[in-house]
């Protein structure tokens, strides 16, 4: 009885440890496998037109952009690497001609990152760690993209004079000092509008988070600046769905899938709402 118990937990540790290495083969995978430029969104299976993020994948796969990692998958969900997010910035300036310099000892020379590092760099857009290490494949942040953003705005003499005190977030302490200027500068823009009433500054950027941003940075669907929501013990203002009778935070995903024709917002309290028969959204937690 002993051995099958000990046998049991090792062929459970052993699936565990499986699973963990083929999660991170995955997404290795999704970094090196050669990307695909579809201009049609409706090429790609993982992209339904009632995804809170279609309108901005077709936005950046028109403007070519963005490519998806094979002409039938975007990956909406997965999480976008640093030298796929210097690719996009390289394609944003029209990939401009470049020599490949041997910078970072982790880009070689041949990879479809290599250039557009190289040039990212040499242009003060986009930096290493300091230990002559870049790190293509780790998984970009949100305050390191809008940094990378800012960085690009500047380069280009675009008007960065527009920012916004984002302390009233409830995580706005989180944000790196080296991020500081530039999340205020987003938030300001409606670059970034918050993580389920979140910044969320060290988490990951999905690639549909990524369109979204670069959609919105390059004059797509939904430039609004967003309105940050206080906590709702002082009076909050919401969105409200009439049709489902739900209220969200303004800064929620489900927000821009609400129909005009159902849209209100308000101002009075979680508890008046929920009195007056709205429930709220289970995404953003209002």
């Amino acid at each position: 009885m002993w051995c099958y118990e000990v046998q049991k937990k090792r062929r459970k540790s052993m699936k565990k440890r499986f699973l963990s290495l083929l999660s991170v083969v995955s997404m290795t995978v999704s970094l090196f496998v050669n990307p695909v430029m579809a201009k049609d969104v409706s090429n790609y299976h993982d992209v339904p037109t009632n995804a809170w993020y279609y309108e901005y994948v077709a936005d950046v796969a028109q403007k070519e952009l963005m490519t998806g990692l094979n002409e039938n998958t975007f990956g909406p969900t997965m999480n976008l690497a640093r030298g796929q997010f210097s690719t996009v910035i390289y394609r944003m300036s029209d990939s401009p001609d470049a020599s490949y310099e041997a910078i970072f000892s982790d880009v070689p020379d041949g990879q479809f990152y290599s250039l557009p590092i190289t040039w990212a760099n040499g242009n003060g857009i986009v930096t290493g760690y300091g230990n002559g290490k870049f790190g293509p494949a780790d998984s970009l942040t949100r305050e390191q993209m809008v940094t990378m953003l800012y960085r690009y705005a500047n380069v280009n003499s675009m008007d960065t004079s527009t920012a916004t005190d984002y302390s009233d977030f409830p995580d706005a302490g989180q944000v790196s000092s080296f991020a500081s200027q530039a999340m205020s500068w987003a938030v300001g823009n409606g670059i970034i509008s918050g993580d389920q009433g979140r910044l969320n500054p060290q988490g990951n950027v999905s690639r549909a988070v990524c369109a979204t941003m670069i959609s919105r940075f390059t004059g797509g669907p939904s430039i609004t600046p967003p309105v940050i929501p206080d906590t709702p013990e002082t009076g909050s203002t919401y969105v409200l769905n009439t049709s489902t009778h739900k209220f969200h935070y303004p800064s929620c995903r489900d927000v821009n899938k609400i129909a005009q024709e159902n849209y209100a917002s308000s101002d009075r309290s979680r508890d008046e709402l929920i009195a007056d028969g709205y429930s709220s959204c289970g995404h953003c937690n209002p």
